[in-house]
């Protein structure tokens, strides 16, 4: 198995930038340990775990992966797809060390339903980036069918890259991503938004240099010179999308807000039982 965090004959690196799992979103069907040897047989060479709200997929990473043999030496990054009160979902990236201060600003990420502009200012205090998933993609959850996002667009400028191809959005709404991240002069992403196991492998980002951890991948989507920076294969926006027709898309979009509203309700039910206690 290759060695996922270091280039190798001059090519670039491709890591899936947008990954579910059953151990850490109620949504998604398939568990860390069948994503990663999915990836690794379909030549990709890592993944950032962006689970809803949470944590939970990496977490269970960790305590698994030295019980996997080769697979568990396998690049898997930190990372969550962070639901806010008004700008859709944003992934969000976070140092591999964070000290002092810094721990309690962190955690405030696990509280859902910060506005993106709240979100916005913890994540790059403490040195940390963050972008739109799926900016144009159909519902609320995208920054751009957001009320604020449509009211203030000068604040995609404070986004450190763009989610420009997702596989299981609409082409027309990927096509509109890249656009905009052209237009915009920011990092473009990939990924596959995986929820189920027939969409592993069919997108990827592209990085021209060696990716170890989280540290790595901020530094590579900062770069100022650009000669970090990512790409997406513009094959991708050709080959791979895929349409899916008005009704499941609307009942993908219902289905989700629902299960917003089931999980934030649990959330409060359990701080005031614990409050209680």
């Amino acid at each position: 198995m290759r060695n996922v965090s270091t280039l190798r004959n001059g090519e670039n690196l491709k890591i899936d930038m947008h990954c579910h799992t059953n151990e850490g979103s109620i949504d998604a069907r398939v568990g860390i340990a069948d994503y990663v040897n999915e990836l690794i047989n379909k030549g990709v060479d890592g993944m950032l775990i962006t689970d809803h709200n949470s944590y939970k997929g990496y977490e269970h990473w960790q305590r698994i992966k030295n019980e996997l043999g080769a697979a568990g030496h396998f690049t898997v990054l930190k990372g969550i797809e962070y639901d806010t009160r008004n700008g859709g979902h944003i992934i969000v990236i976070l140092p591999n060390t964070i000290k002092g201060s810094d721990i309690m600003k962190s955690r405030l990420i696990g509280i859902r339903g910060l506005s993106v502009a709240h979100l916005e200012k913890i994540v790059h205090s403490i040195g940390g980036i963050l972008g739109p998933a799926h900016p144009y993609d159909t519902g609320y959850y995208a920054f751009m069918n957001t009320r604020f996002g449509r009211l203030h667009p000068e604040f995609l400028e404070k986004f450190d890259f763009i989610e420009s191809y997702n596989s299981v959005a609409k082409h027309s709404a990927n096509e509109s991503a890249r656009e905009l991240a052209i237009r915009l002069n920011k990092p473009q992403t990939a990924g596959t938004d995986t929820h189920r196991p027939e969409v592993i492998g069919t997108s990827w980002t592209e990085f021209p240099c060696d990716i170890h951890c989280n540290d790595d991948l901020i530094a590579a989507i900062k770069d100022p010179t650009g000669a970090k920076r990512p790409s997406v294969p513009y094959e991708l926006f050709t080959n791979m999308h895929r349409n899916r027709g008005p009704i499941v898309e609307k009942l993908g979009v219902v289905g989700y807000w629902i299960y917003n509203r089931i999980e934030v309700l649990y959330h409060v039910w359990g701080r005031h039982k614990h409050k209680k206690a």
